[in-house]
């Protein structure tokens, strides 16, 4: 027997006709582009009563609808001194976001007929979303809402992931309109636009910054030129270059923020910390003599680029392979290893860094560590707290533990971010903690966890194929 969908559209013109509007071939006036997009979310509003709307299309619209929020609040204060509240328009864009990520993520998870769920990071990895998408998730749901300027940049690039995966493949479309518009759907450059362009502009100029340092001191290493004064003064210049590059004149206090966690982001992202092949055990000894001298050059003249570096390096550490942790892929493996060796070479660099400073620094990893439980963050603090004196173990200790206490517990119900953690009672050196009661408690509390349902819709697209999940 036949099975019929029912779509919330009357005919695929109708579709096609709202992307055309979302994503339009050319570059249009300001005013005609958010005229055309805010007609195309009136549409969307109108057929989300009627059911059946894939989450691929509502995803669209809640993200192109945070970028006109942000428009719109900017526009209206032009006129008078007042500006929009910065935290409003993170809310709006974290939002989206969340629910974007979250619902493809959910898609996925309904499809397997597995009794232990994917994590998030394995889900997207299946259906081919990058991984910074489930990344700033995780981060924007259990820490401090992103930076605006992130937050324009990500939406930028999931109304792009969404293109690809789903609006291009509706059927065959004028030849004028199978590639992406070079401004996104947004087609205006407008302050979203701008504050895109100049995000992705300082990305691009520290990777040039970090490629000319490495090349130039690989060459001075292989030369024996490292401690000449030619050599310290291209090391200084291009330090300065990479301090400026944080630093905008008659900026506020949170785009230079922004532009420190840029670069953070970049060094740890990129991979320019971790040494060539490394193999777990092995030092990192050369990365050292490589990137400690750009790196003390930074932290001297830039307030907060060494907690901003820190915090990267730390959420590299929880995001776990997707396997268990004894099948950890190697390469993953590597990189982690690195990752933790740097940590512990930062909280205890005294020959560079004051008492002080390393005793803030311990404590905001080890509130990490409290916050993003992991097998790697787990073994960070634990050596925190063996290398800290008696009021550090009394400040942390307990909360450490209950951390890692309550991330096992819910590692097979969230598992955000693939991170997959041992028992607490194993973690500390102690006396073994009583588990009968907590385990019929945290059974129960799984059990409920486990019957909050997300999105789980089945649409399916106007011809019958499945949508939300790429194939």
């Amino acid at each position: 027997m036949a099975r019929y969908t029912t779509t919330p559209w009357r005919t695929p013109s109708d579709l096609l006709l709202v992307r055309a509007q979302l994503y339009p071939t050319t570059t249009p006036t300001t005013t005609s582009t958010a005229q055309q997009r805010h007609a195309a979310n009136r549409i969307l509003l109108a057929w989300k009563p009627r059911g059946n709307l894939p989450h691929a299309i509502e995803s669209t619209a809640l993200l192109i609808d945070a970028q006109l929020h942000h428009t719109t609040a900017t526009t209206a204060n032009l006129s008078s001194s007042s500006t929009p509240s910065n935290f409003s328009l993170r809310a709006t864009y974290t939002a989206a976001f969340t629910r974007f990520v979250t619902g493809f993520c959910d898609i996925g998870r309904s499809r397997e007929a597995n009794l232990a769920p994917s994590s998030m990071q394995e889900i997207a990895r299946q259906i081919d979303m990058p991984a910074d998408f489930v990344t700033l998730r995780h981060e924007a749901t259990h820490e401090e809402l992103p930076s605006l300027q992130r937050l324009v940049a990500a939406t930028r690039q999931a109304l792009e992931w969404l293109w690809r995966v789903y609006w291009v493949r509706l059927g065959e479309e004028p030849s004028s309109q199978r590639s992406l518009p070079q401004h996104g759907p947004a087609g205006t450059l407008g302050e979203v636009d701008q504050i895109n362009a100049e995000a992705m502009t300082k990305q691009e100029e520290a990777r040039r910054l970090l490629r000319s340092f490495r090349t130039a001191r690989r060459a001075a290493f292989k030369t024996n030129t490292q401690r000449t004064p030619e050599h310290r003064a291209q090391l200084a210049t291009i330090g300065s270059a990479c301090v400026a590059l944080c630093r905008t004149a008659g900026s506020s206090s949170s785009s230079e923020a922004a532009a420190v966690e840029t670069l953070a982001c970049v060094l740890v992202e990129d991979k320019y910390l971790i040494p060539s092949n490394h193999q777990p055990g092995a030092p990192i000894t050369g990365a050292l003599a490589l990137w400690s001298d750009l790196l003390l050059l930074v932290i001297e003249q830039q307030r907060g680029f060494l907690g901003a570096l820190a915090k990267q390096l730390v959420l590299s550490l929880s995001l776990a392979a997707p396997s268990s942790l004894a099948q950890t892929d190697g390469d993953d493996n590597a990189d982690k290893d690195a990752v933790f060796l740097w940590l512990n070479h930062l909280v205890t660099w005294r020959s560079a860094l004051p008492e002080p400073v390393l005793e803030e620094l311990r404590v905001d990893v080890m509130k990490l560590c409290c916050l993003y439980s992991s097998h790697w963050t787990q073994k960070l603090g634990l050596r925190l707290l063996e290398s800290g004196d008696a009021l550090f173990r009394e400040e942390w200790e307990v909360l450490f533990e209950a951390s890692a206490l309550h991330a096992s517990a819910a590692n097979d119900v969230d598992m955000d971010a693939g991170v997959e953690v041992g028992r607490g009672a194993a973690i500390l050196s102690r006396e073994p903690l009583a588990m009968d009661v907590d385990q019929r408690e945290t059974a129960r509390i799984v059990g409920e966890l486990e019957g909050v349902g997300g999105w789980r819709r089945a649409a399916l697209a106007p011809h019958g194929v499945p949508i939300g999940v790429v194939g």
